[in-house]
């Protein structure tokens, strides 16, 4: 896994080719192991042969093996990005095979997480349904502050505020993880989806308190590689918000390194009296001991 991850920060031809031979091989020997998880994938726009073979290799897997929930599993996440439909239906096998099992509920509510994502807007059907199997992936055990996180953002998304605000002030009582840190993720995302939610509520003020609460994390894993969402304090700035933007922004190279040129140059914009686009993934990257994360994230991860 570490050397697939590796390959994943090396540029070049020669690091790409590895890593294609070193995936290929993975998925045809070794598809029921960790390691032919997430790692082991293509993007079918730029890698298309390499796509196909290794799609090819799955769907035989799957066939040979049909109740083999560690090969649907694996199957189903080589193939949640580019082919939805045959995801969904590997992860519903599982589901039938394994029920009461909360991964086949969460791993759906991911799908249809994706689903209603999109640039310019959010898709309130499919929110709904990642919503429900976050719910039921609550309801059969998971671990709460792995959910409640999405299952927060989904009600969000869906227009139920009032089910964003119950997970999102649930997510807060999680702030320190089972091994007795803070979990900054929790801190971050519980704040920011509370402030959605009083923005839509008209309640401004409350708003900027959660920015700035929410600028209090100590980072994480995702926030430190990925970044934070920057949705709240986007839309507290084309509401005039400016000062408390500029102090959340200000707090991010904290845990978020290589992207203190970005940031700086979002401040001065802003103390210009202009409003520049606070886009994770438009951050440029400019440390270079410090690999740049890809562009496109999962769902809120611990």
């Amino acid at each position: 896994m570490r050397l697939l991850t590796h390959y994943l920060t090396e540029r070049g031809d020669a690091a790409r080719a590895a890593r294609a031979r070193h995936v290929l091989w993975v998925v045809a020997n070794a598809p029921e192991a960790e390691i032919a998880g997430p790692e082991a994938g293509f993007i079918k726009g730029i890698e298309t042969e390499n796509y196909a073979e290794a799609r090819g290799l799955w769907l035989r897997h799957v066939e040979s093996n049909p109740k083999n929930t560690r090969i649907l599993a694996n199957a189903a996440r080589f193939l949640l990005l580019d082919d939805r439909a045959a995801a969904e239906g590997l992860l519903k096998r599982g589901a039938e095979i394994e029920p009461g099992n909360p991964r086949w509920n969460e791993q759906l509510a991911q799908l249809y997480q994706l689903e209603a994502r999109r640039p310019d807007k959010t898709d309130p059907v499919a929110a709904r349904k990642a919503l429900e199997q976050y719910e039921a992936a609550l309801g059969a055990g998971s671990p709460p502050a792995r959910v409640l996180a999405n299952a927060a953002e989904c009600a969000l998304w869906a227009g139920d505020d009032t089910k964003a605000a119950e997970y999102a002030s649930e997510l807060l009582r999680h702030v320190v993880n089972p091994a007795g840190r803070p979990d900054g993720s929790a801190i971050h995302d519980g704040h920011r989806i509370l402030g959605h939610v009083a923005l839509n509520a008209g309640d401004v003020e409350g708003a900027r308190m959660h920015l700035l609460e929410s600028a209090k994390t100590p980072g994480s894993p995702v926030l430190n590689s990925f970044g934070p969402e920057l949705t709240l304090a986007k839309v507290l700035l084309e509401k005039g918000e400016r000062e408390a933007v500029i102090q959340y922004l200000e707090s991010l190279p904290r845990y978020w390194k290589g992207r203190q040129e970005a940031i700086d140059e979002w401040v001065i914009l802003i103390r210009a009296g202009k409003t520049p686009d606070l886009n994770r993934f438009l951050a440029r990257h400019t440390s270079s001991s410090d690999p740049a994360p890809p562009q496109s994230s999962p769902p809120n991860q611990p």
